[in-house]
């Protein structure tokens, strides 16, 4: 199969999962909040923010080993595989059961101290089950099959809209049931593309003792590579417990929701960035200056246009609309705090729409740093303001300081020869 077919297979299917899994974040999300008492939505948005913060930990290392694999693959040749399924797995598998002590310390230490409820240790329980079965994911991804994970990925979300659903009809939503069917049911469909992948593929995997010195030689490149996730997580996550020090558990709730609603809207545009990097950097390669001066007019024109879209849109939500997707404790809704909303899911589309292009002419770091930067910066706004104004102040200040940062890495895009010619370089 040419490699064509093989990303538009894999695109396909992608887009599939994501209309799934966004239909997972707004029907679920609505189900639960009205479903469960305040003080049990607010465990169960914690519990996300902590399982967040656990998966982070393996997102530069995942890039690596696709990076490995993928090379391995490409050589068809059967020793190199061997090896980087060996190596990967093996450094897999080593941070797996460090984080895992880490959080099972931590877990304890907590529950010591402040007690922690049986619903965020269940959800915990399942986040690391899931990180654990994550390799299979990965392995398939480098092996352009990732088609089988996008369909179990799928199934998964439809199972647990159709769990949730069942569970508010029948009146029996708790803490628990809803930890084991949002967390639980992915982590069962990633156990299974593990398993599967180790049944159909018969691949042969084994952690020996270099699994650590595999793990500590990826530590350093890993480092540069945690810059966008970081950021990201302080945009959706580490704000949001923020609000909750900064304002209380209204206002955290009310931020919380509304800001992993508009992250859903924003994921699908790793749609386009996917084919996006490898179609500017071969227009690099062979210098043609007409179709990077259309990207270049594109990008542009999609920021206006996109700009006066954040604007006008917040005009269409009514407050029916508001009291359909939000959860019963936020009550009244200012408009200012729709259009903050609004703006922020424009600022950070525009922001992941450029990521390929720096990464294609070799500047993450000044992508990472500056996306991070600015972030950190609205983080710290945002809670001092919140202090007064609460989710309104850090929602506006995302808003305003990501928006910023997305027209600063716009303009300082390099679309000279001198960037081609780093590339061949």
């Amino acid at each position: 199969m040419g490699r064509t077919f093989l990303m538009i297979r894999s695109v396909a299917f992608a887009f599939v999962t994501k209309i799934s899994g966004g239909a997972t974040v707004f029907i679920a999300l609505p189900i639960i909040s009205h479903g469960m008492s305040a003080s049990d939505y607010a465990t169960f948005l914690t519990t996300m923010n902590v399982t967040a913060a656990v998966g982070l930990v393996f997102v530069p290392f995942g890039a690596l080993y696709i990076r490995e694999m993928a090379h391995a693959f490409a050589t068809e040749d059967p020793h190199l595989v061997e090896t980087a399924i060996r190596h990967t797995f093996g450094a897999h598998a080593a941070l797996t059961a460090i984080a895992a002590g880490v959080l099972a310390l931590g877990v304890a230490a907590a529950a010591s101290v402040i007690g922690l409820s049986g619903s965020l240790v269940a959800g915990l329980t399942f986040a690391m089950l899931q990180t654990a079965s994550s390799w299979g994911q990965i392995y398939r991804i480098a092996n352009r099959t990732d088609y089988v994970t996008s369909l179990v990925q799928t199934v998964s979300n439809i199972a647990v809209v159709a769990c949730l659903v069942a569970l508010a009809q029948t009146h029996r939503l708790s803490g628990f049931s809803v930890a084991a069917a949002y967390f639980g049911i992915p982590a069962l469909g990633e156990a299974f593309i593990f398993l599967q992948l180790l049944a159909a593929r018969q691949v042969e995997i084994h952690i020996d003792r270099g699994a650590l010195a595999a793990l500590r030689e990826r530590i350093p490149e890993s480092f540069p590579l945690y810059l966008s996730p970081v950021a990201d997580y302080v945009k959706v996550y580490a704000s949001s417990m923020l609000v909750l020090f900064a304002a209380g558990r209204h206002e955290y709730i009310l931020f919380s929701t509304s800001v992993l609603l508009m992250a859903r809207l924003v994921n699908p545009v790793t749609l386009i960035t996917r084919p996006l990097m490898p179609a500017f950097i071969d227009a690099f390669h062979r210098e043609d200056e007409a179709w990077l001066g259309g990207l270049r007019k594109a990008l542009f024109a999609a920021a206006a246009f996109g700009a006066a879209v954040a604007a006008v849109l917040p005009l269409f939500v009514n407050d029916a609309m508001l009291a359909l997707v939000l959860p019963k404790e936020a009550g009244d809704v200012s408009r200012a705090f729709v259009f903050f909303c609004s703006y922020f899911a424009y600022a950070y589309t525009l922001v992941a729409l450029l990521a390929p292009l720096y990464i294609g002419v070799r500047r993450a770091p000044f992508y990472g740093v500056s996306n991070l930067a600015f972030t950190l910066a609205a983080a710290l706004l945002g809670t001092l303001l919140g202090l007064r104004f609460g989710a309104p102040a850090m929602m506006g200040s995302l808003a305003l300081l990501i928006t910023v940062c997305g027209v600063f890495l716009l303009l300082s895009i390099r679309w000279t020869k001198e960037s081609a010619t780093q590339i061949k370089k």
